[in-house]
């Protein structure tokens, strides 16, 4: 039963956001609430959400719309919901390109160091995934820097335990447990 209710709750909670996004009279209300959308629902309706928020935000951009941050970080955030519904439909390829284009944004206009160590860890799990364990651990360790850096524990515990499962499945016992232990 609870999980009913909780599941009742958040169709309600979307319903509502559909319902604010048919009612928004201006394009920073429909950002916001199109990044929501995108955030919380089914995977499979990413792109219903995610699309319309990348091209507002792309053409606030264009015509030099303050605040630019603004529409770059809601930008970067789309284009980063895109590559993890490519990932989960297994294109792996359209799901690098994604999170390649999200990292390079955020790195050279965003500079928020949590998207820029998430779209790190990202491309190490597809690079994981591709079996090139080299990158893979690359995009890990640069990762787990910056979470480092500004002391995200659950973010560092995350990529330890990313780096270790590496170094299991490598049949490396040594490393494995040095880095799951920390």
């Amino acid at each position: 039963m609870v999980t009913l209710s909780l599941s009742k709750g958040f169709a309600q909670n979307i319903d509502s956001l559909k319902l604010a996004l048919k009612n928004a009279k201006h394009d920073t209300t429909r950002i916001n609430i199109l990044s929501e959308l995108s955030e919380i629902c089914e995977v499979e309706d990413i792109l219903l959400y995610a699309e319309p928020c990348a091209k507002l935000c792309e053409k606030a951009i264009l015509v030099n719309i303050k605040p630019k941050v603004f529409y770059l970080k809601h930008l970067v955030d789309a284009l980063s919901n895109v590559g993890f519904l490519a990932l989960n439909q297994g294109d792996l390829p359209k799901a690098l390109e994604y999170y390649h284009k999200s990292l390079q944004l955020n790195e050279e206009e965003v500079k928020d160091k949590q998207g820029i160590a998430a779209s790190l860890n990202s491309i190490g799990t597809i690079y994981q995934f591709q079996g090139d364990i080299p990158k893979s651990l690359e995009y890990y360790h640069k990762s787990l820097k910056i979470l480092e850096e500004i002391k995200d524990k659950d973010g560092v515990a995350s990529s330890l335990n990313n780096i270790g499962n590496i170094y299991r499945s490598q049949g490396d016992i040594p490393n494995a447990l040095g880095y799951l232990h920390k």
